[in-house]
């Protein structure tokens, strides 16, 4: 459609993205729709609409409910490529959502159908939800679809029933198809292929009408990416949680999908939870019954634990919440509880599970065998400290067992704008660091490590534990280990982050204005770890849209990539553009596998261009014998 977009449309995206099964793919996002650089802070699909769904009260936008119907208003043949152009520049240039004005739009529309074409409004609506490349766009063709009798528009629902495989749209579409006859057998199908927000959407409005709905209640139901509380309450509900844990049997599968429900109802705030239930004492002996049959299984000690703990908190205990509460604990203090995870430890497996277990238990003693394991591997084992360390007998040679494991030194490194959640080292040396805030200036080798950390992860851990062990001994900063002070004050002149340099300030008792002060854009992680794709990889092809790689191969073919040079760990491009004169330059970065990092190009194209690719085919051609 000329004049809507200039780059592949979400609907095409999505449609692509479709694996053979049915499900999307697992590294898809909507990134270069929302303009959302790799690797920077950002939400799940689905997350800013779910979390105003679910936890605010959404005033109605007047000044976008004006817009849109102004457009709506004024709808005219031949118009509809025109104002979805519109709608998509519109969305593009603000911060605007959809969920707070879609009622009162879809109302106005109702209320004012004598002055609307139908016609044209349903074919804006399928131009919106098939065009654009804004996703609130997409949102509201899909709700005005609503307003539709789709009963024998098989094609627009199957479209529909795409859109809503995409968490970030499956709020819409579930709506938009509320009013077929097979509404419930679509949910059910669809509520399998998703497993964020969309799934939280699906299982509230699933109907449990027959006997294969509710088996795949008990065992997937309350499962989510996002939280188990908001469908703990619904799906216990829909299944009758109590009469399902007086069965004579429970499968492993049925089982794991109740304990998914029980920690989801304990999780209470802000979501039902059990304490809804005037039965619930009958609930958790249910419970406990079924898991005596399961003890063998360490995977679901987590949640008699929890229930434990939760009983033991309530500021207002009944004789029967300590009841259950002490059963448990005398249920995981016994000899079963004991072989079974001696048997764990020696085998290895789920070394991390036992000591979640054993920080609970108070008669069961198994310290020789959990230092033994962690002996064979510190620092992958760090998790381990929490248990040895409450030893007096080992807790200094375990942290020195720890610090001999591994030279913290050589990754030192200058502070950067880098949360790293998925750096193994990082994400090991924060629990350390957190678990030795309870043993002041012990292992202070790890607290200098972290605050010589690239990664903020660990520069904040060293941070927050220097300050408690500061409180704890009341004494003055610069009485600390020498080595922590004076990484201190190398890191007061080297830090970035705004929030970092405060604490630190206030732990060396610096005032300092930092009001005005402007830190970088903050990254997930590495932005080292980029694409990391062999340049002949097939993978590269999902990097490109379909008509990019068109356009990229004739430039390629026409030899428009005229220069290519290969440095150390980069090859650099240079691309005739489409006016003679114009040249775009092409950096293709490789990582030290010699694997893509980053590819960039400085023409104005905001997604991976026609110019990368031809350089990809170049490079292909140029260095295959390389």
């Amino acid at each position: 459609v000329v004049g809507v977009r200039k780059m592949e449309s979400i609907y095409e995206y999505i449609n692509k993205s479709i694996k053979a099964n049915g499900i999307l793919k697992d590294d898809f996002n909507l990134d270069k729709y929302t303009n959302c650089k790799p690797n920077k802070i950002k939400f799940a699909l689905g997350a800013l609409d779910g979390i105003s769904y679910f936890h605010s009260k959404n005033e109605v936008d007047e000044e976008q409910l004006e817009f849109l119907k102004k457009i709506l208003k004024s709808l005219q043949e031949d118009s509809t490529a025109l104002n979805v152009s519109i709608i998509n520049e519109y969305y593009n240039n603000n911060d605007k959502r959809v969920l707070s004005t879609i009622d009162a739009l879809l109302s106005w529309i109702i209320e004012n159908a004598k002055e609307i074409d139908n016609r044209l409004l349903f074919e804006l609506a399928i131009y919106l939800i098939m065009c654009s490349i804004n996703p609130e766009a997409v949102k509201i063709g899909i709700a005005i679809m609503e307003l539709a009798d789709l009963s024998d528009r098989d094609d627009i629902v199957e479209v529909i029933e795409k859109l809503a495989l995409c968490d970030e749209f499956t709020l819409y579409a579930n709506i938009a198809l509320s009013n077929l006859p097979n509404i419930n057998d679509i949910r059910f199908m669809l509520v399998k292929k998703v497993n964020g927000w969309g799934k939280i959407y699906l299982v509230n409005s699933l109907k449990n009408e027959n006997e294969s709905i509710n088996e795949w209640l008990i065992t997937n139901g309350c499962d989510n990416e996002i939280a188990l509380g908001y469908l703990a309450y619904e799906v216990a509900e829909k299944i009758d949680l109590l009469k399902v844990l007086k069965r004579a049997d429970l499968s492993d599968e049925e089982f794991k999908g109740i304990c998914s429900i029980m920690e989801g109802l304990i999780a209470e705030e802000p979501f039902k939870g059990i304490s809804c239930y005037e039965n619930y004492i009958e609930i958790y002996e249910g419970f406990l019954e079924q898991f005596e049959k399961h003890i063998d299984n360490i995977d679901y000690y987590n949640i008699p634990i929890m229930i434990s703990m939760y009983l033991f908190n309530k500021e207002e205990k009944s004789k029967e919440d300590i009841e259950i509460a002490e059963k448990i604990v005398d249920l995981l203090d016994g000899e079963k509880v004991y072989n079974t995870l001696k048997k764990e430890i020696v085998e290895g497996n789920r070394l991390k599970q036992v000591i979640d277990i054993l920080k609970y238990n108070l008669k069961i003693e198994l310290i020789d065998e959990i230092f033994e394991k962690f002996e064979e591997n510190p620092f992958e084992r760090y998790y381990c400290l929490e248990y040895l360390l409450q030893k007096e007998e080992y807790l200094d040679k375990s942290i020195d067992i720890l610090q001999s494991s591994i030279n913290l030194q050589e990754h030192y490194s200058d502070p950067e704008a880098i949360m790293g959640l998925s750096d193994e080292y990082s994400n090991n040396l924060v629990f350390i660091i957190q678990i030795l805030r309870d043993y002041p200036f012990k292992g202070t080798e790890f607290i200098v490590a972290g605050l010589k950390s690239k990664m903020m992860q660990p520069r904040n851990a060293s941070l927050n534990t220097i300050k408690k062990w500061k409180n704890r001994a009341n004494i003055d900063i610069t009485e600390f280990p020498n080595k922590i002070y004076k990484s201190l004050i190398e890191l007061k002149e080297k830090e970035i982050i705004r929030s970092y340099k405060i604490a630190i300030n206030d732990l060396l008792g610096i005032n300092e204005n930092l009001s005005n002060y402007e830190e970088p854009e903050i990254y997930w992680n590495d932005i080292g770890e980029g694409i990391n794709i062999d340049i002949y990889s097939d993978e590269i092809e999902d990097l490109f849209e379909t008509q990019i790689k068109i356009r990229g191969k004739d430039y390629y073919s026409n030899n428009m990539v005229y220069s290519c040079n290969k440095s150390l760990n980069k090859y650099t491009a240079y691309v005739q553009g489409t006016e003679f004169g114009k040249e775009y330059e092409v950096n293709i970065i490789m990582n030290k596998n010699n694997k893509i990092q980053k590819i960039q190009c400085n023409c104005p194209y905001p997604n991976n261009c026609k110019h990368e690719y031809a350089t990809i085919l170049y490079i292909r051609d140029k260095y295959k014998n390389n």
